[in-house]
């Protein structure tokens, strides 16, 4: 059962970490979770293992790290899009 929350004279139900409303998962939460754990992981065994800061490894980082946020704000666009971008 959900908890409920009244903010601002509104219901809201409680959701947890990994949904997008109450008892609807979302994978792409979940995927974004998963790599930046391995984002910040893949850095600290660098570091220890003696790598340097270099164009390459900033180069690398960047794309790790849009591949971390890009993802989610690409599927907040198109929900806020609606309907519109499944019409045919």
């Amino acid at each position: 059962m959900q908890s409920k929350l009244l903010i601002k004279n509104k219901i809201m139900e409680k959701v947890g970490f990994f949904e997008e409303k109450a008892g609807v998962k979302s994978m792409t939460r979940l995927s974004s979770f998963i790599l930046l754990w391995f984002f910040l992981i893949l850095n600290v065994l660098y570091f220890i293992g003696g790598g340097k800061i270099d164009y390459n490894f900033i180069t690398f980082d960047l794309m790790l790290l849009v591949g971390v946020f890009v993802p989610k704000v690409l599927q907040k666009m198109v929900e806020a899009r609606g309907p519109e971008l499944t019409k045919k």
